[in-house]
């Protein structure tokens, strides 16, 4: 089958066709053996150079997102859809005569993903060619525009006044986009004051043990997960297994010291069933310790599978051999979280344990990456909370509080009343040397 030229002009154009046929094969005859959460985050139209298997790709691509069955009959029917009147057929001889092998997913897409790349680096070279061909351009401008579309992805024919332009343009265009782009935590409070936490922010919870951080972080995902969004889960203080069964138990309603103990009842067992069920059909990447111990592990996971989140639990423990004593500790932290958020173009959010006053003061670190960062101040399994929100954007400072509830493994607002306090940084305790936190 003859493949189409790229945009790049007279020249070949690289590409890998049996990688991409053998992608597409697994994805359509592998009977779900592929991770199909990997793909959706990495893969995307332009993987596929040929325009058949790009509608093959499209396709799967519209079954998942509709949370439907993946195989030979149900991608032939949407390939119908697409306006090809004999979908098998034209399935048949996009992906042709491939056999399944689901361990060559990996290598095949590392090829077509570098061929991608290298055909968009043909196309910006292209266009500074073409450009640097007229003696009356400056070369060194010429040179940036290239950079900026081959590092940043900004189109290299747009020139700055250009660009401003679009760029206001977008401001009015896209105005109430945030909402259905970003995150809502489901406090009403923050909610109220934040709108939606956006890819590129942190949002950090901290407080002493058994405050309750785990299981509002939980309760936040809870939420996030039900708005559609890939998430990536890592947990330093439990296990990958626990964290999504005290997730499932969140879901459920049901009490997780019940499910330990094996005394829940027939109820309570048909609950939890349906949540892990629900649970099931929503994009989650479960990583544990074994997988990636530190930060930057972390950060090379987020860029390979690209979620809409990450989210870290005890975020303090992905750093070993450390102390966690002193600015420079909480400095590297809340950096290495906003990397990950900025590169891999992600909302973060993440909890610390504090236990020192002068943990506190993260050397203003936290205050300056994070966009939002509460403060839980609960004794232990206490029932009732009050959550500080010592930065909420541009918001001010307001608390709340909160209701814990162990029976059912929920965290909810008691009080949508939002209360102005003592800007953080005003609060200073009473010994410097006491071991509290100045909540």
């Amino acid at each position: 089958m003859p493949e189409e030229r790229s945009d790049a002009g007279q020249v070949y154009a690289p590409h890998f066709m049996d990688g991409e046929r053998q992608v597409l094969a697994n994805l359509v005859y592998s009977n779900g053996q592929v991770d199909r959460h990997m793909l959706m985050a990495t893969v995307d139209d332009e993987c596929f150079f040929g325009k058949d298997r790009r509608e093959v790709w499209q396709a799967v691509s519209r079954l998942w997102e509709r949370k439907e069955q993946v195989d030979a009959s149900s991608v032939a029917y949407e390939l119908q859809k697409l306006g090809h009147a004999n979908g098998q057929a034209f399935l048949v001889e996009a992906i042709g005569n491939v056999p399944v092998m689901p361990n060559s997913v990996e290598y095949n897409l590392g090829k077509i993903q570098e061929c991608r790349r290298r055909r968009q680096l043909m196309s910006c070279l292209s266009g500074g060619m073409n450009d640097l061909a007229d003696l009356d351009a400056d070369v060194e401008e010429v040179a940036m525009r290239v950079h900026r579309q081959v590092v940043q992805g900004q189109d290299i024919n747009t020139k700055p006044e250009e660009r401003l332009k679009s760029t206001l343009h977008s401001i009015i265009s896209e105005y109430g986009q945030e909402k259905e782009e970003g995150c809502t935590t489901g406090l009403p409070s923050v909610d109220a004051n934040l709108g939606s936490l956006l890819p590129g922010e942190v949002a950090l919870l901290v407080g002493r043990p058994g405050a309750g951080k785990t299981w509002l972080w939980l309760n936040i995902l809870k939420n996030v997960l039900r708005q559609g969004h890939t998430c990536l889960m890592a947990s330093g203080e439990i296990g990958d297994k626990e964290f999504l069964c005290k997730l499932a138990c969140s879901m459920a309603g049901v009490n997780y010291r019940k499910y330990r103990t094996g005394t829940m009842n027939d109820t309570e067992q048909k609950k939890l069933h349906n949540a892990c069920a629900e649970l099931s059909e929503y994009s989650i990447l479960p990583v544990s310790k074994a997988e990636a111990n530190t930060l930057p592990h972390l950060h090379a996971m987020a860029n390979h599978y690209r979620p809409k989140v990450v989210a870290v639990d005890g975020v303090y423990l992905y750093t070993p051999g450390r102390k966690s004593e002193g600015w420079e500790f909480w400095q590297q932290i809340s950096r290495e979280l906003k990397a990950i958020s900025t590169e891999a173009e992600c909302l973060v959010i993440a909890t610390s344990q504090l236990g020192r006053s002068k943990q506190v003061a993260f050397s203003d670190a936290f205050r300056q990456d994070a966009s939002l960062l509460l403060a839980i101040d609960g004794e232990q399994l206490s029932c009732k909370t009050k959550c500080r929100a010592i930065k909420a954007r541009d918001a001010g400072f307001f608390q709340f509080q909160l209701h814990v509830d162990f029976e059912s493994s929920t965290v909810e607002e008691e009080q949508a009343d939002v209360t102005r306090v003592t800007p953080f940084h005003d609060v200073q305790p009473a010994d410097p040397n006491e071991d509290e936190v100045p909540f």
